[in-house]
Protein backbone atom coordinates (compact mmCIF):
# COMPACT_ATOMS: atom_id res chain seq x y z
CA UNK A 1 0.00 0.00 0.00
CA UNK A 2 1.31 3.07 -0.85
CA UNK A 3 1.56 6.42 1.33
CA UNK A 4 1.27 9.92 -0.16
CA UNK A 5 4.67 12.11 0.42
CA UNK A 6 3.84 14.87 2.30
CA UNK A 7 6.15 17.80 1.30
CA UNK A 8 7.49 19.10 4.33
CA UNK A 9 9.09 23.68 4.34
CA UNK A 10 12.25 24.25 6.26
CA UNK A 11 11.11 27.01 8.85
CA UNK A 12 12.95 30.01 6.63
CA UNK A 13 10.54 28.78 3.58
CA UNK A 14 7.27 28.94 5.87
CA UNK A 15 8.95 32.30 7.49
CA UNK A 16 9.07 34.13 3.64
CA UNK A 17 5.80 32.83 2.94
CA UNK A 18 4.10 34.52 6.26
CA UNK A 19 5.79 37.41 5.36
CA UNK A 20 4.74 37.79 1.87
CA UNK A 21 1.08 37.50 2.99
CA UNK A 22 1.79 40.31 5.43
CA UNK A 23 3.43 42.60 3.07
CA UNK A 24 0.42 41.94 0.61
CA UNK A 25 -2.50 42.72 2.84
CA UNK A 26 -0.56 45.53 4.33
CA UNK A 27 -0.28 47.13 0.32
CA UNK A 28 -3.65 46.11 -0.05
CA UNK A 29 -4.48 48.39 3.20
CA UNK A 30 -2.74 50.84 2.34
CA UNK A 31 -4.37 51.32 -0.98
CA UNK A 32 -8.28 50.79 0.24
CA UNK A 33 -8.08 52.57 4.33
CA UNK A 34 -7.04 56.11 2.95
CA UNK A 35 -9.91 56.22 0.33
CA UNK A 36 -12.33 54.48 2.58
CA UNK A 37 -11.34 57.62 4.90
CA UNK A 38 -10.82 60.25 2.20
CA UNK A 39 -14.71 59.21 1.21
CA UNK A 40 -15.73 59.82 4.61
CA UNK A 41 -14.58 63.98 4.72
CA UNK A 42 -16.66 66.69 4.44
CA UNK A 43 -16.42 67.42 0.45
CA UNK A 44 -16.45 71.37 -0.26
CA UNK A 45 -16.59 73.52 -3.15
CA UNK A 46 -13.58 74.98 -4.36
CA UNK A 47 -13.36 77.99 -6.63
CA UNK A 48 -10.78 80.74 -7.60
CA UNK A 49 -10.46 84.34 -7.02
CA UNK A 50 -11.92 86.12 -10.42
CA UNK A 51 -10.70 89.44 -11.96
CA UNK A 52 -12.69 91.52 -13.43
CA UNK A 53 -12.79 95.01 -15.03
CA UNK A 54 -14.43 97.25 -12.74
CA UNK A 55 -15.25 101.57 -13.35
CA UNK A 56 -16.47 103.26 -10.44
CA UNK A 57 -20.44 104.46 -11.01
CA UNK A 58 -23.37 105.73 -9.40
CA UNK A 59 -27.09 104.59 -10.08
CA UNK A 60 -29.64 106.84 -10.92
CA UNK A 61 -33.53 106.40 -12.38
CA UNK A 62 -35.57 108.10 -14.57
CA UNK A 63 -37.79 109.25 -17.01
CA UNK A 64 -37.12 109.64 -21.14
CA UNK A 65 -38.56 112.78 -22.11
CA UNK A 66 -37.82 114.97 -25.49
CA UNK A 67 -34.99 117.16 -24.95
CA UNK A 68 -36.49 119.69 -27.39
CA UNK A 69 -39.53 120.67 -27.55
CA UNK A 70 -41.16 123.18 -30.08
CA UNK A 71 -45.11 124.48 -29.97
CA UNK A 72 -47.19 126.22 -32.26
CA UNK A 73 -49.51 128.92 -31.05
CA UNK A 74 -51.76 131.79 -31.92
CA UNK A 75 -51.41 135.24 -32.38
CA UNK A 76 -55.03 135.60 -30.93
CA UNK A 77 -58.13 133.09 -29.03
CA UNK A 78 -59.06 130.38 -31.25
CA UNK A 79 -61.12 127.49 -31.34
CA UNK A 80 -60.63 123.65 -33.11
CA UNK A 81 -63.00 122.15 -34.72
CA UNK A 82 -61.52 118.91 -35.65
CA UNK A 83 -58.12 117.39 -34.52
CA UNK A 84 -56.03 115.35 -36.89
CA UNK A 85 -53.48 113.81 -35.16
CA UNK A 86 -53.28 112.51 -31.43
CA UNK A 87 -49.84 111.80 -28.96
CA UNK A 88 -47.80 110.38 -30.16
CA UNK A 89 -48.41 110.31 -33.79
CA UNK A 90 -45.53 111.05 -36.39
CA UNK A 91 -45.94 114.23 -38.47
CA UNK A 92 -44.07 115.63 -41.31
CA UNK A 93 -43.38 119.18 -42.15
CA UNK A 94 -46.44 121.26 -43.57
CA UNK A 95 -49.10 118.02 -42.41
CA UNK A 96 -52.25 119.38 -41.13
CA UNK A 97 -52.71 119.18 -37.49
CA UNK A 98 -55.89 120.41 -36.99
CA UNK A 99 -58.75 122.63 -38.00
CA UNK A 100 -59.53 125.85 -36.99
CA UNK A 101 -63.52 127.00 -36.35
CA UNK A 102 -64.03 130.26 -37.61
CA UNK A 103 -67.41 130.65 -36.19
CA UNK A 104 -66.87 129.72 -32.67
CA UNK A 105 -63.41 131.97 -32.91
CA UNK A 106 -65.50 135.29 -34.12
CA UNK A 107 -67.71 134.07 -30.93
CA UNK A 108 -64.77 134.13 -28.56
CA UNK A 109 -63.25 137.09 -30.06
CA UNK A 110 -66.74 139.49 -29.66
CA UNK A 111 -66.97 137.77 -25.88
CA UNK A 112 -63.49 139.03 -25.40
CA UNK A 113 -63.20 142.60 -27.66
CA UNK A 114 -66.54 143.67 -28.00
CA UNK A 115 -66.88 144.85 -31.41
CA UNK A 116 -63.79 147.42 -31.36
CA UNK A 117 -61.86 144.94 -32.84
CA UNK A 118 -64.03 144.25 -36.01
CA UNK A 119 -64.67 147.59 -36.83
CA UNK A 120 -60.90 148.22 -36.81
CA UNK A 121 -60.39 145.47 -39.14
CA UNK A 122 -57.84 144.04 -36.97
CA UNK A 123 -59.41 141.06 -36.04
CA UNK A 124 -60.05 139.89 -39.41
CA UNK A 125 -57.01 140.45 -40.45
CA UNK A 126 -55.46 138.22 -37.68
CA UNK A 127 -58.64 135.25 -38.45
CA UNK A 128 -57.21 135.26 -42.41
CA UNK A 129 -53.56 135.62 -41.41
CA UNK A 130 -54.11 132.39 -38.70
CA UNK A 131 -56.10 130.56 -42.02
CA UNK A 132 -58.21 127.62 -41.40
CA UNK A 133 -56.20 124.83 -40.36
CA UNK A 134 -53.20 124.63 -38.28
CA UNK A 135 -50.39 122.68 -40.03
CA UNK A 136 -46.84 121.22 -38.31
CA UNK A 137 -44.12 123.69 -39.37
CA UNK A 138 -41.46 120.59 -38.66
CA UNK A 139 -40.89 116.83 -38.47
CA UNK A 140 -41.56 114.99 -35.38
CA UNK A 141 -43.87 113.31 -32.77
CA UNK A 142 -47.18 115.06 -31.58
CA UNK A 143 -46.25 115.47 -27.66
CA UNK A 144 -49.01 117.37 -26.73
CA UNK A 145 -52.33 118.93 -28.34
CA UNK A 146 -55.27 121.11 -27.45
CA UNK A 147 -58.34 119.53 -27.79
CA UNK A 148 -61.76 119.91 -30.22
CA UNK A 149 -63.61 123.10 -28.87
CA UNK A 150 -61.27 124.15 -26.51
CA UNK A 151 -60.55 127.93 -26.29
CA UNK A 152 -56.50 128.31 -26.53
CA UNK A 153 -55.92 131.79 -25.54
CA UNK A 154 -53.39 133.88 -27.56
CA UNK A 155 -49.58 132.83 -27.43
CA UNK A 156 -50.84 129.19 -25.66
CA UNK A 157 -49.81 126.23 -27.48
CA UNK A 158 -52.11 124.46 -29.58
CA UNK A 159 -49.64 121.80 -29.98
CA UNK A 160 -46.25 120.88 -28.81
CA UNK A 161 -44.17 118.87 -31.18
CA UNK A 162 -40.85 116.55 -30.20
CA UNK A 163 -38.04 115.64 -32.18
CA UNK A 164 -37.94 111.62 -32.11
CA UNK A 165 -33.98 112.05 -32.86
CA UNK A 166 -33.46 114.47 -29.98
CA UNK A 167 -34.05 112.56 -26.61
CA UNK A 168 -32.96 112.96 -22.91
CA UNK A 169 -33.35 111.31 -19.68
CA UNK A 170 -34.14 113.32 -16.50
CA UNK A 171 -32.75 111.46 -13.59
CA UNK A 172 -33.00 111.64 -10.03
CA UNK A 173 -29.85 110.81 -8.09
CA UNK A 174 -29.42 110.05 -4.37
CA UNK A 175 -28.19 113.06 -2.03
CA UNK A 176 -25.53 110.14 -0.43
CA UNK A 177 -23.84 110.47 -4.39
CA UNK A 178 -24.60 113.46 -6.05
CA UNK A 179 -21.09 114.19 -4.68
CA UNK A 180 -19.39 111.75 -7.14
CA UNK A 181 -21.56 113.65 -10.25
CA UNK A 182 -20.35 116.28 -12.65
CA UNK A 183 -21.33 117.12 -15.89
CA UNK A 184 -19.41 115.57 -19.24
CA UNK A 185 -19.63 112.33 -17.54
CA UNK A 186 -20.77 109.24 -19.85
CA UNK A 187 -23.55 106.97 -18.64
CA UNK A 188 -25.09 103.59 -19.31
CA UNK A 189 -28.85 103.78 -20.06
CA UNK A 190 -31.02 100.80 -19.64
CA UNK A 191 -35.27 101.31 -20.78
CA UNK A 192 -37.24 98.97 -19.21
CA UNK A 193 -38.78 98.00 -22.72
CA UNK A 194 -35.59 97.87 -24.84
CA UNK A 195 -33.41 95.08 -24.62
CA UNK A 196 -30.32 97.13 -25.86
CA UNK A 197 -28.24 99.44 -23.53
CA UNK A 198 -27.92 103.44 -24.62
CA UNK A 199 -24.86 105.69 -23.94
CA UNK A 200 -25.57 109.25 -22.90
CA UNK A 201 -24.19 112.30 -21.16
CA UNK A 202 -24.37 114.35 -17.96
CA UNK A 203 -25.59 117.65 -19.26
CA UNK A 204 -26.60 119.48 -16.03
CA UNK A 205 -27.25 119.25 -12.62
CA UNK A 206 -29.33 120.85 -10.57
CA UNK A 207 -28.42 123.34 -7.90
CA UNK A 208 -31.43 121.92 -5.87
CA UNK A 209 -32.73 118.83 -4.00
CA UNK A 210 -36.06 117.38 -3.21
CA UNK A 211 -37.96 114.60 -1.56
CA UNK A 212 -38.74 111.20 -3.51
CA UNK A 213 -41.25 109.17 -1.65
CA UNK A 214 -39.90 105.93 -1.29
CA UNK A 215 -42.85 103.58 0.29
CA UNK A 216 -42.36 103.81 3.96
CA UNK A 217 -39.75 106.80 4.26
CA UNK A 218 -38.47 109.53 2.11
CA UNK A 219 -35.29 110.38 0.06
CA UNK A 220 -33.31 113.32 -0.98
CA UNK A 221 -32.64 113.33 -4.45
CA UNK A 222 -31.16 115.81 -7.00
CA UNK A 223 -32.04 115.98 -10.48
CA UNK A 224 -29.93 115.21 -13.51
CA UNK A 225 -30.10 115.75 -16.67
CA UNK A 226 -28.71 113.55 -19.71
CA UNK A 227 -28.53 113.49 -23.24
CA UNK A 228 -28.99 110.02 -25.05
CA UNK A 229 -26.43 109.64 -27.46
CA UNK A 230 -26.88 107.28 -30.85
CA UNK A 231 -29.94 106.14 -32.56
CA UNK A 232 -32.63 106.34 -30.68
CA UNK A 233 -35.48 105.40 -33.04
CA UNK A 234 -36.65 102.25 -30.19
CA UNK A 235 -37.14 104.55 -27.47
CA UNK A 236 -40.36 106.58 -26.60
CA UNK A 237 -40.98 109.57 -24.19
CA UNK A 238 -42.05 108.31 -21.04
CA UNK A 239 -40.16 105.69 -21.01
CA UNK A 240 -39.07 104.47 -17.35
CA UNK A 241 -35.09 103.87 -17.38
CA UNK A 242 -32.36 103.56 -15.53
CA UNK A 243 -28.56 104.00 -15.48
CA UNK A 244 -25.00 104.16 -14.36
CA UNK A 245 -23.05 107.37 -14.43
CA UNK A 246 -19.39 106.58 -14.83
CA UNK A 247 -17.63 108.55 -12.13
CA UNK A 248 -13.65 107.07 -12.43
CA UNK A 249 -11.12 105.19 -14.91
CA UNK A 250 -11.83 101.20 -15.41
CA UNK A 251 -9.91 99.22 -13.45
CA UNK A 252 -8.74 95.39 -12.35
CA UNK A 253 -10.50 94.07 -9.16
CA UNK A 254 -9.85 90.64 -8.02
CA UNK A 255 -13.04 89.32 -6.25
CA UNK A 256 -15.18 86.70 -4.46
CA UNK A 257 -18.59 85.93 -3.89
CA UNK A 258 -20.08 86.95 -0.57
CA UNK A 259 -21.04 83.17 0.48
CA UNK A 260 -17.10 82.28 0.30
CA UNK A 261 -15.79 85.07 3.54
CA UNK A 262 -16.39 84.49 6.49
CA UNK A 263 -15.33 87.22 10.09
CA UNK A 264 -14.34 86.91 13.68
CA UNK A 265 -12.88 89.21 16.16
CA UNK A 266 -10.40 89.91 14.11
CA UNK A 267 -11.33 90.40 11.02
CA UNK A 268 -12.54 89.11 7.64
CA UNK A 269 -11.41 85.51 6.62
CA UNK A 270 -11.52 82.80 4.34
CA UNK A 271 -10.74 78.75 4.09
CA UNK A 272 -8.24 78.00 1.85
CA UNK A 273 -7.74 74.20 0.05
CA UNK A 274 -4.04 73.11 0.25
CA UNK A 275 -2.82 69.68 0.43
CA UNK A 276 -6.39 68.14 1.95
CA UNK A 277 -7.02 70.65 4.13
CA UNK A 278 -8.81 73.31 4.93
CA UNK A 279 -6.39 76.50 6.06
CA UNK A 280 -7.71 79.62 7.32
CA UNK A 281 -7.02 82.69 5.88
CA UNK A 282 -7.58 86.35 6.63
CA UNK A 283 -7.97 88.54 3.83
CA UNK A 284 -9.40 92.58 3.71
CA UNK A 285 -11.98 93.85 1.55
CA UNK A 286 -12.84 96.73 -0.81
CA UNK A 287 -15.20 97.98 -2.89
CA UNK A 288 -18.39 96.24 -2.59
CA UNK A 289 -20.70 95.18 -5.88
CA UNK A 290 -23.66 93.14 -6.55
CA UNK A 291 -22.57 89.43 -6.30
CA UNK A 292 -19.34 89.92 -5.41
CA UNK A 293 -16.15 91.97 -3.45
CA UNK A 294 -13.54 93.08 -3.60
CA UNK A 295 -10.40 91.37 -1.82
CA UNK A 296 -6.76 91.72 -1.40
CA UNK A 297 -4.34 89.08 0.59
CA UNK A 298 -5.28 85.69 -2.18
CA UNK A 299 -3.68 84.94 -5.82
CA UNK A 300 -6.06 84.42 -8.57
CA UNK A 301 -4.22 80.64 -8.57
CA UNK A 302 -5.64 80.27 -4.74
CA UNK A 303 -8.46 77.82 -4.18
CA UNK A 304 -11.17 78.62 -1.66
CA UNK A 305 -13.33 77.17 -0.11
CA UNK A 306 -17.23 78.49 -0.81
CA UNK A 307 -19.71 78.37 1.70
CA UNK A 308 -17.09 76.93 4.14
CA UNK A 309 -19.69 76.24 7.60
CA UNK A 310 -18.64 73.91 9.90
CA UNK A 311 -15.12 74.07 8.92
CA UNK A 312 -12.12 74.90 11.14
CA UNK A 313 -8.51 75.64 10.57
CA UNK A 314 -6.70 72.62 9.35
CA UNK A 315 -9.56 70.42 9.15
CA UNK A 316 -9.34 67.53 6.43
CA UNK A 317 -11.68 67.75 3.28
CA UNK A 318 -12.00 66.77 -0.19
CA UNK A 319 -12.79 68.85 -2.88
CA UNK A 320 -15.71 67.77 -4.70
CA UNK A 321 -15.79 66.98 -8.42
CA UNK A 322 -15.32 69.47 -10.82
CA UNK A 323 -14.29 71.98 -8.21
CA UNK A 324 -10.78 72.13 -8.03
Amino acid sequence: MNRKKRTRYSKSTLFMIALSVIVIAGTYLVLIIPTALKNRLPGVAVISPITISYTPSVDCKGIIEYSELYSITADMPVVLSRVFVARGDKVDEGQAIAEIDKEKTIAVLSELYGDTGFESGELYTALRKAGERVVATDSGVIYDIARKGEVIMSGDDIVQIGRDNNLSMTAVVSEKSISKVGVGQQVEIIAEAVEEGFSGEVVSVSSLASKLNNGMSEEAVVEVEITIKGDTKKLKSGYTASGKILTGLPSSLLTLPYSAICQDDKGEYVYVFEKGRAAKRYIRTGRELSDCTEVSGLMQTDFVIDRPEGLKDGMLVKAREGTE
